[in-house]
């Protein structure tokens, strides 16, 4: 039934994108505290890290599924079910012996649903609020993410902490903690079930196929595997050559995951003979290809990819845009287990429940700020006055961690300590300025579409490079710190010089500046809200 008045967006917005905040920050935000509580390795949990974010780099691929067959609102509630059954899947999967994979993998499903959820509910936002009300809800809802920000990273791993010390297991205590994240989701699942208004214009443009979504997924996943055994057949035949050179950088998969698929070494599949293995990688990695043609294709992402990659000085823009925040996304992806690991480590050894308080209390509230005051600053001035002195607020923080490494400064127990302390005080000073200076860089990619035809599916071929940017970061980040522990002996200098590393990251970030395209009309607006 078609609903005819118009719903506030109160009543429905705020709700949405806390929902819509809840499980990526779960993959993204909390991943990171909770491998390293349970035990993995800084290089392992980088790779972990990225691997599961890929859903949010290539939605954009079963975007046109979403877009085209059923309604918005469908979308989101068959969304939100899923999400829930796979939140408490999660929780479950914790309690089990294989616990780290079978998470991983609800992990890694939990972010495909989330980001086909984005794609809903960002689409039924243009829908059921007014164009008039679209600009003043644009923070409305970032705020609620941000919400979900602080109570996933900053309850949920505080929560963890707490039943770590009543005398939990790293696995019961993380257990509980998604479980708790699950009871907050339902009751939003709830509300929206109520509350989400039925506007005239969301209506199908074509019917519903369900196959249609797992064959898009299949091909998704088919293109990935295709990349891997890429990647694994290139040390299959030049490995010795590869690896002196070239090791630290792109580590050997055999000798990272095993066998192919990652499947455990006594598998049927691992003994196979070795032209064997290369015939099977060969035909997928022909199949992931011919995956990827059929999806761009699918997507009609070939004459956008045409113009945005002939445009002016692209070597430099592509420079820009996978560089301009390397060095923030690899302390992001080693800052839990900065703060925990134990001083003979090199670590500040702070326990889960104060790294909780910091991180998803003091720093969110600083990025909140940090990207508003970005966003007004450059409404004033304009992205061309604005750009210089953004990125150096991104990146002058990184020369704290390099303090705090050497320092190790002290915080006490108590609650009153934490907030006091010199370490509390740094996240929140890197997380105002990377606010601060992502404002700039989400403005430029605007800067960069705007006044050209096709310009929405040019503005998310940009945010799809800034996201695999993001994921080669992370990645980069459990290399770099691998390559101190072989090289530094001291443990305890270790994360002085994975943070000097971080700086010297950025420096190819900033060079860019120097040579990419500030021609045109100058853009003097908030950055659109990407999450």
């Amino acid at each position: 039934m078609i609903q005819a008045a118009y719903v506030s967006p109160w009543l429905f917005v705020p709700v949405l994108y806390f929902a819509q905040g809840l499980p990526g920050m779960m993959v993204q935000g909390m991943t990171s505290p909770m491998l390293n509580d349970l035990g993995v390795e800084n290089k392992d949990l980088a790779a972990f890290t990225a691997l599961i974010s890929w859903p949010w780099v290539l939605k954009m691929l079963w975007g046109p599924v979403v877009d085209l067959q059923g309604t918005k609102r469908s979308w989101i509630i068959g969304t939100q079910i899923a999400i829930l059954f796979s939140i408490v899947a999660s929780a479950f999967a914790m309690l089990t012996p294989g616990y780290l994979w079978l998470t991983l993998v609800s992990f890694f499903i939990l972010a495909f649903l989330s980001a086909t959820h984005d794609i809903a509910a960002d689409g039924f936002y243009l829908l059921g609020v007014r164009p008039k009300d679209q600009s003043f809800f644009i923070g409305i809802r970032s705020a609620c993410f941000r919400l979900a920000t602080i109570f996933t990273t900053g309850y949920l791993v505080s929560l963890a902490g707490q039943s770590r010390g009543q005398g939990m297991s790293g696995q019961a205590a993380w257990a509980v903690a998604i479980g708790a994240g699950a009871v907050a989701y339902g009751v939003c699942l709830l509300w929206d079930t109520f509350n989400l208004p039925k506007p005239a214009e969301d209506v199908p443009v074509n019917p519903f196929k369900p196959s249609d979504l797992p064959l898009r997924f299949g091909q998704v996943v088919l293109t990935l595997a295709g990349i891997i055994l890429a990647w694994r057949l290139l040390y299959w035949t030049l490995g010795p050559l590869i690896s002196p050179m070239f090791g630290y950088v792109f580590p050997n998969p055999i000798e990272k995951f095993g066998t192919p698929l990652f499947l455990e070494k006594t598998s049927q599949y691992s003994v196979l003979s070795m032209p064997i293995q290369i015939v099977i990688s060969i035909a997928i990695i022909v199949a992931g290809a011919l995956c990827f043609k059929t999806l761009v294709e699918k997507v009609g992402l070939r004459e956008p990819a045409k113009v945005f990659f002939s445009q002016e000085k692209i070597f430099w823009v592509l420079g820009f845009i996978l560089f301009f925040r390397f060095g923030e996304v690899m302390i992001g992806t080693l800052t839990a287990p900065f703060l925990r690991d134990p001083v003979e480590k090199g670590g500040l050894s702070i326990s889960l429940e104060q790294v909780g308080a910091i991180s998803g209390t003091v720093g969110v509230v600083a990025l909140t700020f940090g990207g508003i005051l970005g966003g007004v600053v450059i409404s004033k001035f304009g992205i061309k006055k604005c750009l210089w002195p953004m990125v150096l607020a991104l990146n002058i923080p990184n020369l704290l961690y390099l303090w705090a490494a050497q320092s190790k400064p002290v915080i006490g127990p108590s609650m009153n300590e934490v907030w006091n302390s010199p370490v509390a005080g740094l996240i929140a000073f890197d997380q105002f300025g990377y606010g601060f200076g992502f404002s700039a860089y989400m403005v430029y990619l605007l800067f960069l579409v705007q006044g050209k035809p096709m310009s929405t599916s040019l503005y998310a071929i940009a945010t799809g490079l800034m996201l695999l940017g993001a994921n080669v970061s992370r990645l980069t980040s459990g290399l770099a710190f691998d390559f101190v522990k072989g090289r530094v002996p001291d443990a305890t200098q270790h994360y002085f010089w994975f943070f000097a590393i971080v700086c010297l990251c950025t420096i190819p970030g900033m060079i860019t500046l120097l040579f990419i395209p500030m021609k045109g009309e100058d853009i003097k607006e908030a950055p659109i809200d990407i999450d």
